[in-house]
């Protein structure tokens, strides 16, 4: 009779441990699909998740290699690459349509910012994102049948590290590279005001202020770089984004709040590309010199 009961205890313990594998294998696997989905909804461009891992009893999910594809006609194989990421969830709330999630740690992300022959792949992203959030875009695809309602997010704090753009600009003289590095980025409180967001919306918003960081610690970048993000951006739903050293990202527009001074030496070094160009094609140096100090303070000062 003992060794009954024994048996008989280790088969239910065995089942349990089946089901509770099997059970998270299939919450893995619906993550992973609404994250795939719904960054590539948002993007307009492929994005794949290599993992994706809840931990029930730590409160706890973890992802890692997130790879969002360049678009097509560009050289690299990649926009944006994530390395690994952790959420603690309010483990009360997995239930609910909301998602309560206190902290949404990411650690490593690079960026291809790929400019040549006059387009640029940031560009098109941008343009997928005005789509995305513009009230003609098309609703975000239903879930599989057999995943349930789609969740919603309330994120509390975003702390991103370690963000590492790597800037090619095709020009005549060379193909110049730099890099850009931004130690850290935060954010607070999305998805908060009775506004929770989607998988997608989330998407958007820690594209933006990953791109916004990258134009403030990149300004000067070749090829007017650095201004083509702050205009993309401005056309877009603002950010807020907090800085390491204590500057402060209030509107996705990147030159327009706090940030006159780096917008004003973007502008300059956008006027000095131009007036290089006209030099390059034969014209004359106090002309077309004039022609860009012009069209520079009508960039700064509204001056049709």
């Amino acid at each position: 009779m003992r060794r009954t009961l024994i048996r008989l205890a280790a088969i239910v313990a065995g089942l349990v441990a089946v089901s509770i594998f099997a059970f998270l294998y299939y919450i893995d696997g619906i993550a992973r699909t609404a994250i795939e989905r719904g960054s590539t909804y948002a993007l307009g461009v492929d994005t794949t998740l290599d993992s994706a891992r809840l931990g029930l009893l730590s409160g706890s999910f973890r992802l890692a290699g997130l790879e969002v594809a360049n678009p097509p006609g560009f050289e690299a194989p990649r926009f944006l690459n994530l390395g690994e990421a952790r959420l603690e969830l309010q483990t009360s709330s997995l239930r609910e349509p909301t998602v309560i999630v206190p902290l949404f740690a990411i650690d490593g992300i690079e960026v291809d910012l790929d400019k040549q022959r006059g387009k640029a792949n940031y560009e098109v992203i941008l343009d997928n994102l005005a789509r995305f959030e513009s009230e003609e875009a098309e609703p975000e695809p239903a879930p599989e049948a057999d995943a349930g309602p789609g969740k919603r997010f309330i994120i509390q704090e975003v702390v991103i590290r370690d963000v590492v753009a790597h800037v090619r600009v095709v020009e005549r003289g060379g193909v110049p590279q730099v890099d850009v590095v931004v130690p850290e980025v935060r954010m607070r409180n999305l998805g908060g005001g009775g506004q929770p967001l989607t998988a997608a919306q989330v998407t958007d918003v820690l594209v933006k202020a990953v791109l916004a960081s990258i134009a403030k610690a990149g300004a000067g970048l070749p090829g007017g770089v650095a201004n083509a993000l702050s205009s993309g951006l401005g056309q877009l739903a603002s950010v807020s984004v907090d800085l390491p050293d204590g500057g402060r990202i209030a509107n996705s527009a990147v030159g327009a709040v706090d940030l006159g001074a780096d917008a004003a030496t973007d502008a300059v070094g956008a006027g000095a590309d131009a007036a290089g160009d006209a030099l390059d094609a034969g014209k004359g140096v106090s002309k077309d010199a004039g022609k860009a100090v012009k069209g520079l303070g009508g960039r700064l000062f509204g001056d049709d």
